[in-house]
């Protein structure tokens, strides 16, 4: 079973044991908490800057979950914060050499706004890291004829995007585009030659999340009776 797929496995686990669970939960106040997995398409454009300029596409889907906290504030306002993890698997070849992509995480506050009892639309940025690695040849030896040089690195970097949720009772669905730029992953090479990728992220992300706790609009602003 590939990696993706036992982490989606897991995920869909954890989803199932998570809702069963919410129903009996509460928390005080105008404020809420949300778990959640999504399916992620995603593109991460790559430059070899070093040694030349040299380009190639790291893209296909991913599988993802998130953890967050939202404060409600005034008139339909909302601030929150959110954090995810998306595991993947694609790559790319350049001049030779395989570029992997790994992983995608970041942390990110929000600041959203309900446009009915149902609909919220936000805004949203903050840190993110990529996980990525680097495999080519290197230096044959008598022992080893096809040296392979393997390098790895989380690059730092930022990311800003928006979405929107429609909502009903405990149950969110989601749509979220989100944009980052990280540092460039350099390093030095098969035989010695150093080089430098420059990597940025477009992602599309669509799935479903679970409120722990009093949402404004059901129980606090307009409750179900």
């Amino acid at each position: 079973m590939a990696p993706t797929t036992r982490l989606l496995a897991l995920a869909l686990a954890l989803c199932g044991a998570t809702a069963t669970s919410v129903s009996a939960q509460n928390v005080e106040g105008d404020s809420r908490l949300r778990f959640g997995v999504f399916l992620q398409g995603y593109a991460l454009p790559a430059r070899e800057t070093v040694p030349g300029g040299v380009t190639g596409d790291v893209g296909g889907y991913g599988v993802g979950a998130s953890f967050g906290y939202d404060w409600s504030l005034w008139n339909g306002w909302i601030v929150g914060l959110e954090a995810d993890g998306v595991a993947i698997d694609a790559g790319t070849n350049i001049r030779g050499s395989k570029y992997n992509g790994d992983y995608l995480a970041n942390v990110r506050g929000r600041l959203g706004y309900n446009l009915d009892r149902n609909w919220l639309v936000y805004a949203t940025g903050g840190l993110a890291v990529n996980g990525i690695h680097y495999r080519g040849s290197t230096t044959s030896t008598v022992g080893n004829p096809n040296a392979i040089l393997k390098e790895s690195a989380t690059l730092p970097g930022w990311t800003i995007g928006t979405g929107a949720e429609w909502r009903y009772y405990g149950s969110i669905l989601f749509g979220e585009y989100l944009y980052a730029n990280y540092q460039p992953f350099e390093f030095t090479g098969g035989f010695n030659i150093n080089r430098q990728l420059d990597t940025d992220s477009h992602t599309f992300r669509l799935g479903v999340k679970w409120l722990i706790g009093h949402d404004y609009y059901d129980d606090v602003k307009y409750p179900r009776r």
